[in-house]
């Protein structure tokens, strides 16, 4: 049986998570991370992604915050769609 690392898993989720989550543009009043670069956002606009993962239970939903100069990189590399 194929088993997969740590890394490989954490990989593997987070290109569902950027494949699948909606983005928009809001002012972060509270201090949040940014998922890629781990700065600090705070007082200024970022960008919110959420994606809904839905199962055989309730709905499970994520957030993740990019900065605006992070967005904008990962969006020309094309990992978000």
């Amino acid at each position: 049986m194929f088993y997969k690392s740590n890394d490989e898993m954490d990989a593997y989720w987070n290109d569902a998570f950027y494949e699948r989550a909606d983005w928009s543009k809001k002012f972060v009043l509270w201090p949040r991370r940014c998922d890629k670069t781990q700065k600090l956002i705070w007082l200024t606009t970022a960008y919110i992604g959420h994606a809904s993962w839905s199962g055989p239970g309730d709905a499970a939903h994520e957030y993740r915050w990019l900065t605006k100069d992070t967005y904008i990189f990962e969006l020309l590399k094309g990992t978000i769609k």
